[in-house]
């Protein structure tokens, strides 16, 4: 991780803390913000230090947002729409469901001429 790089991220992170204390009316978050612009002032370890813990949270959480968004979306949207499809288009789905084939292979038995492979489509 680079300099700017980590300056990038605990700047982003101080700019978060700032938004926090003036939304919240937190004192704690302020200072928190400026100590961590002082930080980004030098490079040195500690902050090297800290854009690294925040980088890991920061992919940790994505992947668990990720997981529950995509569960939710799953649940909530997904499976009510196929529910609804299922009870409004019963005639389809009940094809589907009704047929007992080893294949879903159909013969068709008619002759192909010239014609029929110009145009596929």
């Amino acid at each position: 991780m680079s300099d700017a790089e980590i300056r990038k991220t605990l700047s982003i992170v101080a700019l978060a803390l700032l938004i926090g204390h003036y939304l919240f009316n937190v004192v704690v978050l302020q200072h928190i913000a400026l100590g961590l612009l002082i930080l980004t002032v030098f490079p040195n370890p500690v902050a090297k230090m800290l854009a690294r813990a925040w980088i890991k949270f920061s992919e940790t959480i994505g992947h668990v947002n990720s997981r529950i968004l995509l569960t939710l979306i799953y649940f909530v949207v997904l499976v009510p729409v196929a529910l609804l499809y299922r009870v409004f288009n019963r005639k389809t789905t009940d094809y589907f469901a009704g047929r007992k084939l080893d294949s879903c292979f159909i013969s068709s038995d008619r002759n192909f001429s010239r014609e029929s492979f110009e145009k596929t489509w």
